[in-house]
């Protein structure tokens, strides 16, 4: 005979993490707002008949590595404004991250944890980024020791290889967009397109689709201000623990 699976409540974390139950109540409405879980799915009727927060191990354990580390949590939603972090903020709180699911107590979880995509991705960007500093370091030391000459020759490859790249982006971007604003017409004139047909889009004014690729660019520019459009790539770690979230409050 199976024994009840034990249930952790608010009052537990509030416990655990020296915290009061409000701000425990915060932190989990942040983390449902950042990683778009369902919070009420987490709770259940108590004996007065009051809905309240009930976790199993799993769930206790996932809010739990964002407890510990929510101090210097860059992503969620309160600190989400770059002004005050840099680089190396994001990359420490990434590594004091990955540090604490190596030391979770579940093997399965950090089993979970590691098999997913998004983990995987975080951890091989990590590795090409420390290559790329110890690469760099090298190449500031070494360049120093050759002829003017020879290091502008090198330094103009180098600066014709980023041109390369950048213009690459350049045009991923530029199509993005493209495809965006012409989506984003389609969706405002669905009405008018079952009444006129798709000929409609095909002659599309061209100044209403410069105005709305403006108007995506400037959505666009407005999230330089959030830290998750600057260091995207960085918080892959985090995101793989609000899927698993996600993944326990699916109903």
């Amino acid at each position: 005979m199976s024994s009840k699976e034990h249930k952790y409540s608010i009052n537990d974390l509030a416990k655990k993490h020296y915290r009061d139950e409000k701000t425990i109540r915060n932190y989990i409405d942040q983390m449902a707002d950042v990683f778009g879980f369902d919070k009420e799915s987490l709770k259940t009727l108590n004996e007065k008949g009051n809905l309240e927060y009930s976790l199993n191990a799993e769930q206790e354990q996932l809010i739990s590595l964002l407890i510990q580390g929510i101090d210097n949590d860059p992503y969620l939603k309160r600190k989400q404004k770059i002004q005050k972090v840099n680089e190396e903020d994001v990359k420490r709180y990434r590594n004091e991250l990955v540090e604490r699911i190596e030391h979770l107590s579940d093997e399965g979880l950090i089993d979970r944890i590691k098999n997913f995509e998004t983990f995987q991705l975080g951890q091989r960007l990590k590795d090409i980024h420390d290559e790329k500093e110890e690469i760099h370091d090298a190449f500031l030391f070494l360049i120093e020791h050759i002829s003017l000459k020879e290091r502008i020759e090198i330094e103009e490859k180098l600066l014709e290889r980023d041109k390369k790249i950048t213009k690459h982006l350049m045009g991923k971007f530029i199509k993005q967009i493209a495809e965006q604003a012409y989506h984003s017409i389609t969706q405002e004139l669905e009405g008018n397109i079952e009444e006129k047909g798709w000929d409609l889009i095909a002659n599309l004014p061209e100044e209403q689709l410069i105005n709305k690729v403006e108007e995506l660019l400037q959505e666009k520019f407005k999230e330089v201000a959030l830290i998750n459009h600057n260091f995207a790539g960085y918080n892959s770690i985090e995101k793989t623990i609000g899927e698993l979230l996600k993944n326990t409050t699916k109903k």
